[in-house]
């Protein structure tokens, strides 16, 4: 793994954190986690996770941020 790849891991996992505990959006997530924009964002978040942000929160069942 190099420094590059293992930064973005703990972003993602970060954004997790954030998803189920912060309720924020995904926007706000990904500017906070230093993300060019939220495209940018979802396609490292489905890299990494294996599935898209607002799938992610659908499937754990939790209420989208506005």
């Amino acid at each position: 793994t190099t420094p590059h790849q293992y930064i973005l891991r703990m972003k993602i996992l970060k954004a997790c954190q954030m998803i189920v505990e912060a309720k924020m959006p995904i926007s706000e997530i990904a500017n906070d986690l230093g993300f060019y924009d939220q495209s940018a964002f979802t396609t490292q978040f489905k890299k990494q996770v294996g599935e898209t942000p607002l799938q992610y929160i659908k499937q754990r069942g939790l209420k989208k941020a506005t």
